[in-house]
């Protein structure tokens, strides 16, 4: 909920909100790989 909040309040700003995902995208690829076994 939160996440939208943010959206509606900064429309205007269409690059930080593209750019968010992308973050949270890194993010999460970075611990999968982290977290996934070696080998």
């Amino acid at each position: 909920m939160a996440e939208i909040k943010t959206l509606h309040l900064v429309p205007r700003e269409g690059m930080q909100v593209s750019e968010k995902p992308s973050v949270v995208r890194v993010r999460l690829v970075t611990v999968m790989n982290s977290a996934a076994p070696q080998g």
